[in-house]
């Protein structure tokens, strides 16, 4: 009967088992078996040391053998997250917090990193704009583009974008003919440089990029480091120049994000946390992408700008 019970115990487990694997392949299993292993081995120090702090001869040994683990396992975590912790300070320095300009009142170029213009601060721009819409370089046309030198306005492949703002945010876009480039050009005032908020999104970016490594260039950005990433830019450009120069931009409002990452308590493979980034000028920036309601920007653009931080007045 016992081994009856056993059985079907062990084939009940292995039944579980069976879509829990089907549910959790690569990186899922990989971590699961990290933090298995990090539990066992773990365990079985912990267990050796208590022997050692109970066997009189060994106690000494022991003692030194506990001191040991913990400076390893915590404290060369707490040296990492702090120097962690420098870089971001040193990185949120040369942020940028101005006034910009109100972009429903000037025609704007946006350069949007990420893969959509939905749920971050590109959607806030085109809720802000409304069906006026926005002149747009998507990431996939910075590939094979030379952007370390001014390039005309009316030469990139700009595109349009718009949605309809009373209702679903479906985007409409369109790319613009030669004719409709160089209109373009002659009324383009503003650039607004736009990445995923939060980097650990499946689909956000997870390192510097093209613009990052343009914008080295740039004075204001002379010291950018190499774990350093543009999360939100807003620059105005000269509509008689018709050209974009990232060198000569002089930013109204420049987010940063800092990418890297320091190891997580306890010491173990695979374990650490990203940077404590914080969103630089949220309500200056929300002043100028979202229209006011009741005398306030709104509440859904301002929580498509910050991720759905925004949580009413004051939450800056």
């Amino acid at each position: 009967m016992d081994r009856a019970r056993f059985a079907a115990a062990t084939g009940a487990l292995l039944g579980l088992a069976m879509p829990v694997h089907a549910e959790c392949l690569g990186q899922c299993l990989d971590g699961l078996a990290t933090a298995i292993g990090t539990i066992v081995i773990y365990g079985l120090l912990g267990l050796v040391i208590l022997v050692m702090l109970i066997w009189p001869r060994l106690r000494r040994l022991g003692l030194y053998a506990l001191a040991a683990t913990g400076v390893i396992a915590l404290g060369v975590p707490l040296l990492s997250q702090g120097w962690l912790a420098w870089k971001l300070r040193a990185m949120e320095g040369r942020e940028v917090v101005g006034a910009p300009p109100a972009m429903s009142e000037r025609t704007p170029l946006v350069i949007n990193l990420g893969w959509n213009c939905q749920y971050d601060p590109c959607g806030a721009l085109l809720m802000g704009r409304g069906r006026s819409g926005v002149y747009a370089l998507p990431r996939a046309s910075l590939e094979g583009l030379d952007l370390t030198r001014p390039v005309a306005l009316a030469d990139l492949p700009l595109e349009f974008w718009s949605h309809e703002t009373d209702r679903e945010p479906q985007i409409q876009s369109r790319p613009l003919s030669p004719q409709e480039r160089a209109e373009a050009a002659s009324r383009i005032d503003y650039v607004v440089i736009i990445s995923a908020e939060d980097l650990s999104w499946p689909n956000a970016r997870s390192q510097p990029g093209i613009i990052e490594a343009i914008l080295r260039s740039n004075p204001a950005l002379k010291d950018m480091r190499s774990g350093e990433m543009v999360r939100f830019a807003m620059a105005p450009l000269d509509p008689a120049e018709g050209v974009l120069v990232f060198v000569d931009l002089r930013f109204d409002l420049l987010d940063l994000w800092l990418a890297d990452r320091a190891l997580a308590m306890p010491l173990a493979p695979r374990s650490s946390q990203s940077a404590r980034n914080r969103i630089a000028g949220r309500a200056e920036a929300g002043d100028a992408l979202c229209p006011y309601v009741d005398g306030v920007p709104g509440w859904t653009c301002l929580s498509l700008y910050s991720g759905g931080e925004y949580y009413g007045e004051g939450s800056f």
